[in-house]
């Protein structure tokens, strides 16, 4: 039990050195967890940019064949009565399928299963 002010003062520095001390290491701990989380951000993000180029092209070059499917099928079962219509689904399934995603919206088209 602390008997003089001076004693008392001693007591109230150190509990609030020790609190600064706290306080100073939990922001350097999440400055450093920050550093971190960030360098593993770009990281990510470099793997993701090397493999969304490839898988880009892909997906380009997979989207194009299959709307050039829907235009030849239009073509071809236009001689049977059968259209396969340029609509908003239409489109998004040969973008984002492609060629398997071409052939469903034709055998759609031919099962008489409106699109």
């Amino acid at each position: 039990m602390p008997t003089s002010s001076f004693e008392t003062l001693n007591e109230r520095s150190k509990f609030i050195s020790r609190r600064l001390l706290n306080v100073q290491l939990m922001v350097v701990t999440s400055a450093i967890g920050l550093l971190i989380v960030a360098i593993l951000g770009l990281i990510l993000l470099y793997v993701l940019v090397k493999i969304g180029v490839r898988f880009g092209k892909y997906l380009a070059i997979n989207s194009i064949v299959g709307i050039i499917i829907l235009i030849i099928a239009n073509f071809f079962l236009a001689h049977y009565g059968l259209m396969v219509p340029f609509n908003l689904v239409t489109i998004l399934a040969c973008a984002l399928a492609g060629i398997p995603g071409a052939l469903l919206v034709i055998l759609l088209v031919v099962l008489g299963i409106p699109v």
